[in-house]
């Protein structure tokens, strides 16, 4: 017989992903394709077009003008906004398992804190004491941060790298530049740094270069400053995807960094002796008030007082059951 609540394949996730992955690669060659014919772009400037309009940084240094291109442009919007909702339903039922996993986790430490070492064994032997004895309390508290969010930590480095990259890319390779096609400056000459700024040419300082970054890779897109050379429209293609993914997979640690924080101070609220009482009052399902709880009974218990469910949640619950056994449509269990 089939399972009351089916698993999920295990493989679910990873075809979520190849699924995003390749609808992602057709719309951006679509988008692409389209520049290319309708607006007369060459490819480069055509698939960095697209990459603006897919991560939704738009520059705005190049606007469709052909109303064949405009309709697409709408059309393709509207797509990707389809696109978008599902990549951040994925986001958001990944961020639920984790929070999911941290219960897990917590009652598994509480239980296994709670474990006593069987009679006629002796503790095991801690290795290490004196290494650990010499530690200070802030290298402990850094060493057990680095366990628990070691994740945070891999995205944020990874999202710095792409601020990084792209402040130090365009800060020398775009000191300063003269454009090329339509936005070409008119009497620029780059074959030196000097003769480009004497002649007019379009500057970058570092500040300037760290400032664009940021704009670009959070998807603002002022367009005040942008890659202005050949080669810098080439690179902002793969360095605007990777980099607005980085950002992503950043914000998306970070809120289950905050999540887990406040998870832990309700948990330690939660740990009050009265409020301990009252989930115990809440739980029970016997009116006196059994000494012992039964099994399921602690299970309502632990998601109570872990804060997954609430006592409106059980009553709604209990609402629901008197309705149905009303209905005379008792609910079984099946036979193993």
């Amino acid at each position: 017989s089939k399972p009351l609540v089916p698993k999920p394949p295990e493989d679910a996730g990873a075809y979520k992903i190849s699924l995003i992955i390749f609808a992602s690669l057709s719309m951006i060659t679509l988008g692409t394709l389209a520049g290319m014919f309708s607006e007369g772009w060459s490819c480069e400037t055509a698939l960095y077009v697209t990459v603006q309009i897919f991560t939704t940084v738009g520059y705005g240094d190049f606007t469709v003008t052909q109303p064949l291109m405009q309709a697409f442009c709408a059309i393709y919007a509207l797509l990707l906004l389809v696109l978008g909702a599902y990549a951040i339903n994925m986001v958001v039922e990944r961020l639920n398992h984790k929070s999911a996993q941290s219960v897990a986790e917590s009652i598994r430490d509480e239980a296994h804190a709670m474990n006593p070492i069987p009679r006629g064994e002796s503790q095991p032997e801690q290795t290490g004491q004196e290494h650990i004895a010499t530690k200070s309390a802030w290298q402990r508290q850094l060493e057990a941060f680095a366990a628990q969010y070691h994740k945070l930590i891999k995205a944020t480095c990874i999202a710095a790298l792409a601020l990084l990259f792209g402040t130090a890319f365009y800060a020398t390779w775009e000191r300063c530049a003269c454009s090329f096609g339509v936005g070409r400056v008119p009497g620029c000459i780059d074959t030196s740094l000097e003769a480009c700024r004497a002649s007019g040419g379009i500057e970058k300082t570092w500040t300037q270069a760290f400032y664009m970054s940021v704009i670009t890779l959070t998807t603002i897109g002022f367009g005040d400053y942008t890659p202005q050379s050949r080669v810098g429209r080439i690179v902002a293609v793969p360095w605007m995807l990777c980099g607005s993914i980085a950002i992503g997979a950043w914000l998306a640690e970070l809120q289950h960094f905050f999540f887990e924080s406040g998870q832990e101070q309700q948990w330690q609220t939660h740990a009050d002796p009265a409020l301990q009482n009252f989930y115990v009052e809440v739980a029970s399902t016997e009116d006196t008030g059994p000494e012992e709880l039964t099994r399921a009974e602690y299970r309502i218990y632990k998601l109570l007082q872990k804060g997954v469910i609430t006592k409106a949640q059980l009553d709604a619950i209990d609402i629901h059951f008197d309705n149905v056994l009303a209905g005379h449509q008792p609910i079984r269990r099946r036979s193993r």
